[in-house]
């Protein structure tokens, strides 16, 4: 995909958000510039393991960028990085803020050098407000924001996310769009912009489903619905100590799961309302017992009730639908998996 030809960024970021996103940034076509401090190395440089010596991780989100080793503190590469200002459509930061504008970088500077330059600052709560100044990671952006104590397991205990939910969504997603947005609003303007994200911020509508009951002062259903305990909405236990999920939120998908099982009984049975009919619940967590996962794959083979094998996610990698769609990003022998190919292909 090669919709961004011709734009350059300016990628000041580090860790995961911003590399990601310059990442798919550059998966779009984008040219990107990494500028990393000789003396501050990045952090994901040191994650095992490592090929040729360069961690898998870094590269998983770096490799294919045009990386400058630049003391930017100094005068002499306070005036490299000038240059390139002059020469780029964006400018992608996620110092803490007050950062840039100290080391002369800030948006006011290098718009009077380029005024149509995209500038994009990604931050934990943003440039303004009572906690701009916190330091915080995806974990504290998660509770600030309400997502982890909505994140409960049937017994309400919270459970710790093994995955960066705030960062790629709050952050990650957030940095893309704005680029987008930014070279939108520069193709009518002819000017440049400022985009300000909080991380913890952009993460709040990852509540959704909860939101509505509580702004109208009502018991909030959402983790009713979502925490397991709706029969066709759960992951079971299989024979073989791994697990299936049943996902079919619609009336149809019901109806189809209850023919599959010759459970007639069930049919007439309320699918918002079966959060009190535990007792099919344990009919079920039986039932997905009596054999493994890929017996269960087989059975319910062309039966439409949204129901998943939960793979490792090893098992993503040569998984036929991954691989038929060419997920992942291969080194040029061949050998070992770099990183994920774009998820949006353009196919028009």
């Amino acid at each position: 995909m090669n919709i961004l030809n011709g734009i350059k960024i300016l990628d000041f970021s580090r860790l995961l958000p911003g590399p990601m996103a310059t990442k798919q940034l550059m998966q779009m076509g984008a040219e990107v510039i990494k500028i990393e401090h000789p003396n501050k190395p990045e952090l994901t440089r040191l994650i095992p393991p490592f090929e040729d010596g360069i961690s898998v991780s870094y590269l998983m989100v770096n490799k294919g960028k045009e990386v400058r080793q630049i003391q930017y503190e100094t005068e002499e590469g306070r005036n490299d990085i000038y240059e390139l200002v002059k020469e780029v459509d964006v400018l992608i930061e996620t110092f803490r803020p007050g950062t840039m504008q100290t080391l002369g970088f800030d948006y006011e500077t290098l718009k009077a050098m380029n005024p149509k330059l995209i500038y994009v600052s990604c931050t934990s709560y943003g440039q303004s407000g009572p906690y701009a100044h916190l330091a915080g990671h995806d974990l504290n952006f998660m509770a600030y924001s309400g997502l982890l104590a909505n994140n409960k397991n049937a017994d309400g205990n919270i459970t710790m996310p093994s995955f960066q939910i705030a960062d790629l969504y709050g952050g990650t997603e957030q940095i893309i769009n704005s680029v987008l947005l930014g070279i939108i609003q520069r193709s009518k303007t002819n000017k440049g912009d400022w985009f300000d994200i909080s991380i913890t911020e952009a993460t709040l509508p990852m509540n959704a489903l909860l939101a509505p009951p509580i702004w109208y002062n009502e018991k909030a259903q959402a983790f009713d619905i979502l925490s397991g305990k709706l029969p066709h909405y759960s992951y079971y236990k299989t024979k073989d100590d791994k697990f299936v999920v049943l996902a079919g939120l619609e009336d149809k998908f019901w109806q189809n799961l209850c023919t599959k099982l010759g459970r007639e009984e069930w049919k007439s049975e309320n699918i918002m309302t079966l959060i009190h009919r535990q007792d099919i619940r344990y009919e079920l967590i039986d039932l997905f017992l009596t054999k493994t996962r890929d017996e269960w794959i087989e059975y319910f083979k062309n039966t439409e009730i949204c129901f998943s094998p939960v793979l490792e996610f090893e098992e993503t990698l040569s998984h036929p639908h991954f691989v038929e769609k060419n997920s992942y990003k291969y080194t040029e022998d061949g050998k070992h998996i770099i990183g994920f190919n774009l998820g949006i292909r353009s196919i028009g």
